[in-house]
């Protein structure tokens, strides 16, 4: 299954809504960036294990002063079950000769 692409518009509504609008943690600036794409934090079972087992996509907010980034878990911000919604009307549409769009 291919990973839906989010708008910046929608990142930044959730971010928005789930009151992610405090200043930057470094330096008080007040202002962001959305970082274009998306980046994804390894996981590991054990601290001796060098090859990631899983990984949590995540979106990056730069703070424009400083520079210093708070990574976000995409999941935590947008429902996964929409991400699977959508692509189930894109293979029923598929199936029967339409675009997706």
């Amino acid at each position: 299954m291919s990973e839906k692409k989010y708008s910046r518009e929608e990142i930044v509504e959730a971010l928005e809504r789930k009151k992610a609008k405090k200043p930057c943690h470094r330096c008080g600036n007040a202002t962001f960036v959305l970082i274009d794409d998306y980046s994804k934090l390894n996981l590991y079972s054990d601290t001796d294990n060098s090859n990631s087992e899983s990984s949590v996509p995540v979106v990056l907010i730069g703070c424009d002063n400083c520079g210093a980034i708070t990574p976000h878990a995409l999941y935590a911000l947008v429902d996964k079950k929409d991400e699977k919604v959508e692509e189930s009307k894109k293979d029923k549409n598929k199936k029967k000769g339409l675009k997706n769009g």
